[in-house]
Formats: C-alpha cells, sequence, structure tokens
C-alpha cells in the first residue's frame, strides 16, 4: 500500500574463535558457531510528516579472546588477575523496539520510541575479592531483561527569531530499566559467608539507568563555519559484580561539556 512498508531480512554470522596455551597442560578454547540472525521493520505513514515503526532483529555478542581463553592474564595497569573461561557461551539478544516520529520540517524531527531487549547466555565480569591478588572472572549467567523509553528531538531555533536560522538545538533522552535474577549458586555462596545477605537481582552490567545528551550547534554553510556545544551525562552504571557478598562496584555518574569550531577553507579543507 501506499502508506505501509515493509524491510525485512535474514543474515548469516559465522564465528570461530580458537584460544590456546603454551602451557600444554590447558585444553584450548574454541568457539565455532553459525547463526542465522532475523530482522524486521513495519513502517506506517500517518500523515505526510509522521510516521509510526514497529521493530524486530536478534543481534549477537560474543565473548573476546581474553575472556575466552584457558589461562590467567595479568593487567599491568590495574593491577588484577584476568581469569579466562574457556567454557564462555556466545550471547544472543532480541531487539523489540516501536517509535512515532515527526518531521516538522526540513532537517528536523521529533520522535518517542519504547524498546525491549531480552539477553540470552549473556556475559558477566565477576570480582573475587578472597584471592591474594584481586582477580576478574567472567560467566554466562540465563538471561537478562532491559526495557525504556527514549525522546529525541533536532529542532531549528528560527520559530524563537529569524536571527536563529541557522542553530538546531538537538537531545535524546534516554530511561532504562535492567535487571537480572542473581543465580541460586552465587546467593547461596554469598549466605554462607553473611546470612544476612538477601540481594535476590541486580541491574545488568554496564547499563546505565538514564542518557542524556544535549547539543547546540550553529552552521553557516555560506561562511563555511560550524560550532557546536554539547553535553552529555549517564546513570550510575554496574561496573563488576562482587562475589562472596562483597558490594559490588559501581562507575558514578560524571558530567561531560564539549566545545567546537570548525572553519572550512576553500572546498576541500576544513581546521
Amino acid at each position: 500500500t501506499e502508506k505501509l512498508k515493509v524491510v525485512g531480512g535474514i543474515r548469516a554470522e559465522s564465528t570461530s574463535l580458537f584460544v590456546e596455551s603454551r602451557d600444554t597442560s590447558l585444553a584450548a578454547s574454541s568457539l565455532d558457531l553459525l547463526d542465522f540472525l532475523y530482522s524486521g521493520n513495519i513502517i506506517y505513514a500517518l500523515t505526510e510528516k509522521s510516521n509510526l515503526r514497529l521493530a524486530a532483529s536478534q543481534t549477537l555478542a560474543r565473548p573476546n579472546l581474553r575472556e575466552l581463553a584457558p589461562f590467567e592474564q595479568f593487567d599491568t595497569k590495574n593491577g588484577f588477575f584476568n581469569i579466562g573461561n574457556p567454557n564462555l557461551k556466545r550471547t544472543l539478544i532480541n531487539n523489540y523496539d516501536i517509535r512515532y516520529e515527526m518531521y516538522p520540517d526540513l532537517g528536523e524531527v521529533i520522535a518517542v520510541s519504547a524498546f525491549y531487549k531480552q539477553f540470552n547466555n549473556p556475559i558477566l565480569r565477576t570480582f573475587s575479592p578472597t584471592a591474594t591478588i584481586p582477580e576478574l572472572g567472567y560467566l554466562n549467567i540465563d538471561k537478562a531483561n532491559l526495557y525504556g523509553l527514549e525522546l529525541e528531538v533536532r529542532k531549528n531555533l528560527s520559530f524563537l527569531g529569524a536571527k536563529l536560522r541557522n542553530f538546531f538545538f538537538i537531545t535524546n533522552i534516554a530511561l532504562i530499566k535492567s535487571g537480572y535474577k542473581i543465580p541460586t549458586t552465587e546467593l547461596k555462596a554469598s549466605q554462607a559467608v553473611d546470612p544476612a545477605y538477601n540481594q535476590t537481582d541486580r541491574p545488568f552490567q554496564g547499563q546505565a539507568p538514564f542518557i542524556v545528551n544535549a547539543i547546540l550547534s550553529y552552521t553557516d554553510p555560506d561562511l563555511g563555519w560550524d560550532s557546536s556545544l554539547a553535553f552529555n551525562v549517564s546513570g550510575r552504571r554496574l561496573y563488576n559484580i562482587s562475589l562472596s557478598a562483597v558490594p559490588d562496584v559501581y562507575e558514578s555518574p560524571f558530567p561531560l561539556l564539549t566545545y567546537s569550531l570548525a572553519k572550512k577553507i576553500g572546498d576541500n579543507v576544513q581546521v
């Protein structure tokens, strides 16, 4: 139909990872897989300037060589031993999105999205405090879930006055809820150290509960000037999980403010 557009497909990804140690007593690690990943988008034109989008896809995340290694490595930067896990599995991720988008004028967009992700066999980084030298390890858990809302705006500021026609305001704000159930084996091990330990779930590792980006940009194509002031901040994130009833390690938020200025000189040079 004129208002409905469907885009779909499937892709094949082959994974072949092999890691071995010079110590021949250690068995090598390997990962040999062929995955077929789907992708589908439905775009319905509500009006000439607005769409409703539905999307579903499957993606994957592989363990890297360090995570899969059948041996330990010393991290000279942080002073930890990294203990690889040769039994790690790759992660399959199912992604679902619904998005309403509106295009008020040329180069402008206002969009609201809701999204959900399901992680199967996600990989987590663990911290073991009982070792003589702190150890970082890696393990799979069965499932983790993530869902959220997102607002995206790109708007020319000419509606505030003709002198602001070269200014754009751009923002992207996401609120995210993520988590997984702590495995029973880990829970029992922590309660053996501290009988009062009662934490049963955690946020997903590395995922901030909110993300804010805001940019004020100026562009003058006639004189060749480009300038932008950008602000970014993310919420408190789980850095790695701690075993044996020790508190988990989090990364605190740190705001970033960046200014850039560019001038085009001639047809091929920009400073």
